[in-house]
């Protein structure tokens, strides 16, 4: 009780940490309107195959739960700590019991975990549809792409079930937390994460690869429409989903990297601030729904580029048939 109770009373008068925290709600509030925006105005995907917006649509949920629990999670305990006073239990700031805190954590766990593995399950859909890209367009059957979820979820609930049952949960903390996890635990676990990264990226890079050299073939114009249509749609896809992975990937290895750095330093008041109040995968959290609407403005402006051109285009075509009106009607007298 004494070493909570002495954190949060720590925090409580810790401007800087406490204002760098509420910047990470913040940051994660903003994030959660951008996705829900996103979901409801993006157009990009609605031209590729069911499984494959499924699954991608899938990723912007995990997302949005991921910056969900930031907000409330998060917020609660600055909240709690900042408020709320009690007499009860030997300390003035109301302090969450061991348990209640692991399980509080437990859902960003899970969320982040999931945000990998779902471009994972992204990668075995492209590469099917890449494989077979002769027939593909025509299976519009949903349930491979809802399997892939259901694959997504139970992985990554397995991910976090590894780390939940090798924690070690204090009797009571001061904020939302799985507890102490063994350091070979935190590391096997990070290096999981920079795996299934990796693995996104080799897949994502190769599909391309292939896609690309089969649309720039000679020998395309002898192949079906379906199949220039499916190898087009791979390469869109794969374009757009790419730039996702990446961004991911440095977030993850970012992240990473700086467990890494905290793990092998001494405990130390800066240490437990530091933890308290940044977190990294935030940052994913907001530049996910910011990409998709910069590109969704590309793509407008795009559009409203080859509209303006087309009706300059009509103009002049009603320019010329004015005069051959005029002329023509010339001859005629």
């Amino acid at each position: 009780m004494d070493v909570p109770c002495a954190k949060a009373l720590h925090y409580a008068n810790a401007p800087i940490p406490l204002s760098l925290a509420w910047l990470r709600v913040a940051v994660s509030a903003c994030a959660a309107l951008a996705i829900v925006y996103a979901l409801y105005a993006e157009r990009v995907t609605r031209k590729y195959h069911p499984n494959a917006r499924i699954l991608i649509r899938s990723h912007f949920v995990f997302n949005l739960l991921t910056s969900l629990g930031f907000v409330f999670i998060d917020g609660s305990d600055l909240v709690r700590i900042m408020f709320l006073r009690t007499a009860s239990n030997g300390c003035p700031i109301p302090l969450l019991p061991g348990r209640l805190a692991e399980g509080l954590k437990l859902p960003e766990v899970f969320c982040v975990n999931a945000l990998g593995l779902s471009l994972t399950c992204l990668g075995l859909e492209r590469t099917v549809a890449t494989v077979y890209a002769r027939c593909y367009e025509k299976h519009l059957r949903t349930f491979p792409g809802w399997i892939l979820v259901l694959i997504t979820i139970l992985l990554a609930g397995l991910k976090s079930y590894y780390m939940i049952a090798n924690a070690l949960p204090d009797g009571w903390s001061a904020t939302a937390t799985v507890g102490y996890v063994p350091p070979y635990v935190q590391k096997m676990g990070l290096i999981i994460l920079i795996g299934i990264e990796a693995v996104n990226i080799v897949i994502f890079l190769v599909l391309y690869g292939l896609n690309r050299r089969w649309k720039n073939e000679r020998n395309r114009i002898n192949a079906s429409l379906a199949y220039k249509y499916q190898v087009d749609e791979n390469v869109e896809s794969l374009s757009n989903v790419l730039q996702l992975a990446f961004v991911h990937c440095a977030t993850i290895l970012l992240a990473t990297v700086m467990f890494f750095v905290i793990l092998s330093l001494p405990a130390s008041p800066f240490i437990s601030d530091f933890m308290f109040s940044i977190d990294i995968y935030v940052l994913y959290n907001l530049l996910l729904p910011f990409l998709v609407i910069l590109k969704m403005y590309c793509l407008n402006k795009a559009k409203r580029k080859v509209a303006v051109a087309k009706r300059t285009s009509e103009a002049h075509k009603d320019h010329f048939q004015i005069l051959s009106n005029y002329f023509n009607a010339g001859l005629k007298e």
